[in-house]
């Protein structure tokens, strides 16, 4: 967004005469308006596109878990491109709009940022897929799950411009041994679980 300085410094470079200043000023601001049309119709084409594309998947997912069996549905799930978190999110998304492709702009408008989660461009919201946890402070389980939704998010996002088949070996191991302390934590509450009745 241009700032005001610089729109008064555009604007305040002198022009020959006063009667050309109208004419000027409506050659501009006709410009600019034609181009936020143009960029209005690539907008509303993306956000349809990217709408029917997310409700396409979570279709194409429940259509795979009603037709698979459990162990061929898991089999499938553990070679996704995506978490489980994904998975849930496509799911939600294809319930929304399952009876016709997205075709209305605001409707399209109103789902996007979901789609937008499935694929990990937004971080799942606070609460998603989450049950409250009785008898401890809530703000800790929300921060943390939705920080580790973020890193998920954030991660899914980077390995799809940088794959992780392309980092080097170095790169690898310390990702890998910055993700220890998380493993720990869940191997203690595992343990935990595993020694209830």
């Amino acid at each position: 967004m241009a700032r005001l300085a610089d729109v008064k410094q555009v604007y305040s470079e002198p022009i020959a005469g006063r009667k050309e200043l109208v004419p000027s000023f409506q050659k501009r601001i006709a410009e600019s308006h034609c181009r936020g049309l143009e960029l209005d119709d690539k907008l509303r084409q993306t956000l349809l596109d990217k709408c029917n594309s997310a409700r396409e998947t979570g279709l194409l997912l429940r259509a795979a878990q009603k037709q698979l069996s459990p162990d061929e549905w898991d089999e499938l799930k553990a070679n996704l491109p995506f978490d489980s978190s994904a998975l849930h999110a496509y799911c939600s998304f294809a319930k929304k709009g399952k009876d016709k492709p997205y075709d209305d702009l605001q409707i399209a408008l109103r789902n996007v940022q979901d789609a937008l989660r499935a694929t990990g461009t937004l971080p799942l919201a606070p609460g998603h897929s989450q049950q409250q946890i009785h008898g401890a402070e809530p703000n800790f389980f929300v921060n943390v799950n939705l920080t580790i939704a973020t890193i998920v998010s954030r991660f899914r996002k980077y390995v799809r411009k940088s794959p992780v088949r392309s980092w080097d070996r170095q790169t690898a191991e310390l990702f890998l041994r910055s993700l220890k302390p998380l493993l720990e934590v869940h191997r203690e509450v595992a343990l935990w679980l595993k020694s209830r009745p």
